[in-house]
């Protein structure tokens, strides 16, 4: 009976002095205190925001490509307004004349 109270107490003291990450199946205890894990994490970090970064600059210039197709195709249709605006203009001149 006694062993159990003391592996509670010592897991109770673990999540009270260092940090617990859980990852999926993984439990990582991180100990602020030493510099080898702090190391590995601020690595894992890194790798993680140069990730995102790459994403984003993926994400970007899919973006910009949809801008520039929307104003060509922009540019295209104020082409057919202005095809049909000037049509009807001079089919409204030549009624007048009539």
């Amino acid at each position: 009976m006694l062993v159990t109270p003391r592996i509670v107490l010592f897991n109770k003291s673990l999540l009270f002095n260092k940090r617990v990450l859980i990852n999926s199946s993984r439990t990582y205890l991180l100990d602020t205190s030493s510099g080898g894990l702090n190391s590995f994490t601020k690595r894992e970090q890194a790798q993680e925001n140069q990730f995102i970064r790459n994403l984003e600059k993926e994400q970007l210039a899919h973006i910009r490509e949809e801008i520039k197709r929307h104003k060509e195709e922009l540019a295209s249709l104020e082409n057919k307004i202005n095809e049909i605006s000037k049509r009807h203009n001079k089919e409204g001149d030549e009624a007048k004349k009539n």
